[in-house]
C-alpha cells in the first residue's frame, strides 16, 4: 500500500495528521513486504541454489549454450526442487500440528481429570465423602464411663451423625434367656449432629463396665454419607481398662486403633 502527498497542497493540522497516517502505512507496508521476502527466501533458497548449481554444471559440459538452453535446464530444476522442498515443509508442518494437537489433547484430559477430582471433592464436602468417626468411653480407669469422646476420621465433615451402641454381653444374655422384644435393653442411642475434621466431640454418658474382665460393644452409625460400623473391645489389665477398636464399611476397614498393652491372641491378633 503506497500513498502520495500532492505537492502544493496547503498544510493544515488535519493534512498533517493525514501525512503522518500515510507515512505509518508506508512503513507498515514495507515491513510486511520484508517479512514476505524473508519467508520466500527461507523456503526457496535451496531450490534456487540447486537450480543454479545444476544449470552451471550442464552449461560447463556444453561448449555452446544459449539463454533458451539455460532456461530449459534451470526452470525445470528449480520447480522440481521447489516441489520437493514444499513436501518437506508440508510434512514438517503437519508433524508440528499433530504434536500440538496431541499436547492440547493431553492438557484437555488433564484439565478434565482435575475438574472431576474437584467436583468429587466438592460433592464429598456436601455428603461427607469417605469420612467416618469412632467413639471411646472416657475415662476408662473406673467401672463407670461418664463421657464419650467422638473422634472424626477423614478429610470431609460428617453430617447428621447418629449412633446405636449395642452392649454385646447384654445382647447375648437377652438372646439366650429373654424374649427377643427385650433387645432394646442392650441398645443406647445417641445423636452427634455434625462433626468437623480434626475435632473431637465429648458428650455425657453413663455406662457401667461391671466386674467382668472384658466388655464388647458394636456401634452402628448412620450419616449423610451412609452407614458404617465400629467394633469396640475393652479388656481389664492391671485394674484398668484397655481398648481396641476398628471402623469398617462393609468388608473394608477404614480405621483401626489398638491401645498399647491390649491382650492379643495366640496368633498375635485381636479377637474381634
Amino acid at each position: 500500500m503506497v500513498f502520495f502527498w500532492k505537492a502544493g497542497t496547503s498544510y493544515t493540522e488535519g493534512s498533517g495528521l493525514r501525512i503522518e497516517f500515510y507515512t505509518d502505512c508506508m512503513i507498515t507496508s514495507q515491513a510486511h513486504l520484508m517479512t514476505v521476502l524473508k519467508q520466500l527466501l527461507k523456503e526457496f533458497w535451496l531450490p534456487l541454489l540447486a537450480a543454479i548449481v545444476w544449470t552451471s554444471y550442464n552449461i560447463w559440459e556444453v561448449p555452446q549454450w544459449s539463454i533458451r538452453t539455460v532456461l530449459n535446464v534451470w526452470v525445470p530444476t528449480f520447480f522440481f526442487v521447489s516441489w520437493l522442498a514444499s513436501q518437506w515443509y508440508r510434512v514438517r508442518k503437519q508433524q508440528k500440528v499433530e504434536t500440538g494437537l496431541s499436547n492440547i489433547e493431553e492438557r484437555i484430559k488433564q484439565t478434565l481429570a482435575e475438574l472431576d477430582a474437584k467436583t468429587a471433592d466438592l460433592a464429598a464436602y456436601i455428603t461427607g465423602g469417605e469420612s467416618v468417626c469412632w467413639l471411646i468411653g472416657i475415662p476408662v480407669v473406673s467401672d463407670i464411663i461418664t463421657e464419650i469422646a467422638v473422634q472424626h476420621v477423614g478429610k470431609h465433615p460428617l453430617y447428621e451423625v447418629n449412633a446405636r451402641i449395642v452392649d454385646l454381653e447384654v445382647f447375648e444374655e437377652i438372646r439366650r434367656n429373654l424374649p427377643h422384644d427385650h433387645f432394646g435393653r442392650s441398645e443406647t442411642y445417641h445423636q452427634f449432629g455434625n462433626l468437623i475434621p480434626g475435632h473431637t466431640l465429648v458428650v455425657p454418658a453413663n455406662i457401667s463396665m461391671g466386674n467382668a474382665s472384658s466388655r464388647n460393644f458394636n456401634i452402628f452409625y448412620t450419616a449423610r454419607n451412609g452407614s458404617f460400623t465400629q467394633e469396640l473391645r475393652y479388656r481389664r489389665v492391671n485394674g484398668g481398662w484397655l481398648y481396641a477398636t476398628k471402623v469398617s464399611r462393609g468388608n473394608i476397614t477404614l480405621h483401626e486403633q489398638v491401645q498399647e498393652g491390649f491382650p492379643l491372641n495366640a496368633n498375635g491378633g485381636i479377637d474381634w
